[in-house]
């Protein structure tokens, strides 16, 4: 393209003539052309030729315009579209296919699960896209979808349903409930007052059945307990589409004093223990020397003299467990056995001295033996606070030196007993 000049030069044989004509080549035409549908079977076109003076176009249903550009369809579907532009006494043809579509419709179809707790989304009419917004910040492209939600509340779900270039969009407003998960803490005092703590939300139901024939409705409950026992306690919790349970046993024991009472067998190292009031539940001892019991009635062996913290735990693990604690002592004690023992008597029914006994006498597991001074067994006693009348057989043994043998369960005493008449 560009200016010309054009000469032009006649001749008959023996005459000329000329002629000079300046002359401008322009570009040819070129046919273009852009397509919007309006989601109502019409079609607007929009000329982007170059150098057009004119349009055709033939719009693929068997009909066609001059120098219009907008056709509506009676029916949607795929048309070849064939636009001629003219320009400078030239023509350019571009064929193009168009689809045709309607405006699509979007209806939300959903249903929440039982609980409420989750939903099922649908599109009831079929789209080329879709876009799912659930309220919550999720979204999905899928036609159908099972959403659960986080946290209960009301939310706005939007479907925006697409066929191309036409969209439609609805909104659906919706409450979640969140799932019944029934369960409680609780306290319970040694007066027997049960109190509970539970987690609330609006519009549930609470039911209590207290184990003791008493129900209540109350989220939180404060009840009393009259008697020992174990009680099933059960709490049905309801978000008002379903339910959830839990059953938990509640021990209830009354709180009593009660003193530690023992006999100590200081010879021996044995340790006896009694309750009082007397004891039948359970029970948890602590010896202190590494040694622990859960029996009654109760009694232990020391092997070693020492101080031990004793400690008892009535009903340990209920809410009225009692600990009672005690130090004994065998350390300090005739453990050691550094006991009195007398070395004469005088059995003449004077009324003083006439006995041999020892005096204050803490050992229980012992025993004593006095001999004559050639070997015979003439006294023997296992009993704490015995006493010896200084007789044999009845028979009043004459004055003089006897062999007396103490049998503790640590060690045998040896002493001498002098009878004087």
């Amino acid at each position: 393209p560009g200016n010309y000049t054009i000469t032009l030069i006649a001749s008959n044989g023996s005459c000329f003539d000329t002629i000079v004509k300046p002359i401008v080549i322009d570009t040819g035409i070129i046919a273009n052309f852009s397509a919007i549908q309006d989601c109502s079977l019409g079609l607007n076109i929009t000329n982007n030729s170059l150098y057009t003076d004119s349009l055709r176009i033939f719009w693929g249903d068997g009909t066609y315009v001059t120098n219009a550009t907008f056709h509506l369809y009676n029916s949607i579907g795929s048309y070849n579209i064939t636009f001629i532009a003219y320009g400078r006494n030239c023509s350019d043809t571009l064929t193009s296919t168009i689809l045709i579509d309607t405006l699509p419709k979007s209806t939300i179809l959903y249903q929440l699960s039982n609980c409420h707790d989750t939903i099922v989304l649908n599109s009831q009419y079929t789209s080329n896209s879709y876009l799912w917004d659930f309220g919550d910040g999720q979204s999905s492209t899928q036609s159908s979808i099972n959403h659960a939600y986080a946290q209960p509340g009301n939310y706005t779900i939007q479907l925006i349903n697409s066929n191309n270039n036409c969209k439609d969009s609805i909104t659906q407003s919706i409450y979640v409930s969140s799932t019944p998960n029934a369960d409680f803490n609780f306290s319970l005092s040694c007066q027997g007052e049960f109190e509970t703590t539970i987690d609330t939300f609006p519009g549930w139901t609470y039911n209590w059945n207290l184990g003791d024939g008493t129900t209540s409705n109350a989220a939180n409950i404060l009840h009393n307990y009259t008697n020992d026992s174990t009680y099933l306690v059960t709490l049905v919790a309801n978000n008002g589409y379903c339910s959830d349970s839990i059953s938990k046993a509640i021990t209830f024991k009354k709180y009593t004093n009660y003193s530690l009472e023992w006999v100590l067998d200081t010879c021996a190292g044995k340790l006896f223990l009694s309750f009082n009031p007397q004891l039948s539940d359970s029970i948890y001892i602590d010896f202190g020397d590494g040694n622990v019991t859960t029996n009654l009635p109760s009694f232990h062996q020391y092997l070693y003299p020492n101080i031990n913290q004793v400690q008892a735990i009535i009903h340990p693990g209920t809410n009225c467990a009692d600990t009672i604690n005690n130090s004994i002592d065998l350390l300090n004690s005739e453990f050691n056995f550094q006991q009195y023992i007398p070395n004469s008597f005088s059995p003449n029914n004077d009324g003083l001295n006439d006995f041999f006994v020892i005096p204050n006498n803490t050992c229980i597991d012992f025993e004593i033996e006095v001999y004559s001074r050639w070997g015979a067994l003439i006294f023997y006693s296992k009993k704490p606070g015995d006493k010896w009348d200084g007789k044999f057989n009845n028979i009043d043994l004459p004055s003089g030196v006897y062999v007396l043998k103490l049998k503790t369960k640590y060690k045998d005493t040896y002493s001498t007993i002098n009878i004087v008449r």
